[in-house]
């Protein structure tokens, strides 16, 4: 009976001794996947950026305005408030925050910028008043591009369009043609995705990516392999700041185009819908 008891504890022993190393071998293969997806989406993100013209590494992850904590502002004494006020905060001698000294350089280098009329001029027309820091030439570039686009797909639609009814068809048939060939903003929303699909995919990759090495940290490591996913973190977090910041610009833009082509679109709808 001793025997036996002994024999079964061992083979639990070992059984759960396997189940272990199996575990362990699981999150290595795990972890190594996220690195080597890590490297994927941001060279994935770097080659779609540059399509439209952008480099990722010239990309203000964070700017001056909100370095400061404010909002854009052509108000100095709003500028000179925010600064005194984090200087305060994150000084040597009142503050333990560990990132202390490091705030304390970017709020004294937006300051500097912020603070001179002519920099802070140059500063906003570069960067679209500190919302879009793609820069107003390559803005101008995507913009044209997407009205493009739209006006090509637009064309494309009212050829087929044209060809529908010069056919003989019903009131009701040439009624539902209308009603799709007006149907301007799911057209441009179509083509919004066409341009900007991958790069949008990008983005929900490099926040799951985020996700699971921030879960991934949480675990029992060695030294060794925590100190990698605390710099993978690093670079992601790098990577999903970049990513936001590109994202306003395209948001900007896409927003822009529909406010351009949406009140002609409109009114053409309108007008062609009245009569049938």
């Amino acid at each position: 009976m001793g025997f036996a008891l002994s024999y079964s504890m061992g083979l639990l022993g070992k059984t759960a001794e396997f189940f272990k190393e199996m575990g362990e071998k699981r999150v290595e293969q795990q972890i190594s996947r996220l690195f080597y997806d890590t490297d994927a989406v941001e060279k994935a993100l770097r080659s779609e950026a540059k399509k439209f013209g952008i480099d990722i590494g010239k990309i203000q992850a964070k700017s001056y305005y909100d370095a400061l904590g404010i909002k854009y502002t052509n108000d100095p004494k709003a500028i000179r408030d925010a600064y005194l006020r984090l200087v305060k905060k994150y000084h040597p001698d009142v503050s333990t925050d560990p990132n202390a000294t490091k705030r304390t350089e970017e709020v004294n280098e937006a300051y500097s910028v912020l603070k001179d009329k002519k920099l802070k001029e140059e500063y906003d027309l570069s960067s679209s008043k500190g919302a879009n820091r793609m820069g107003q030439e390559v803005t101008k570039s995507i913009s044209d591009m997407v009205l493009r686009k739209y006006i090509e797909a637009r064309e494309k639609d009212f050829d087929e369009f044209r060809k529908r009814v010069s056919m003989p068809m019903t009131r009701d048939a040439a009624k539902a043609a209308i009603d799709e060939v007006t149907e301007w903003k799911k057209r441009y929303n179509k083509v919004t995705r066409a341009i900007f699909g991958q790069f949008w995919d990008h983005g929900r990759k490099i926040k799951s990516l985020h996700s699971s090495n921030k879960s991934l940290i949480k675990g029992k490591f060695g030294r060794s392999k925590l100190v990698d996913l605390e710099r993978n973190e690093a670079r992601l977090s790098s990577l999903l700041s970049i990513y936001n910041e590109l994202d306003k610009g395209v948001s900007s833009i896409v927003a822009s185009v529909e406010r351009k082509i949406g009140s002609d679109e409109s009114k053409a709808s309108e007008k062609m819908r009245s009569m049938v």
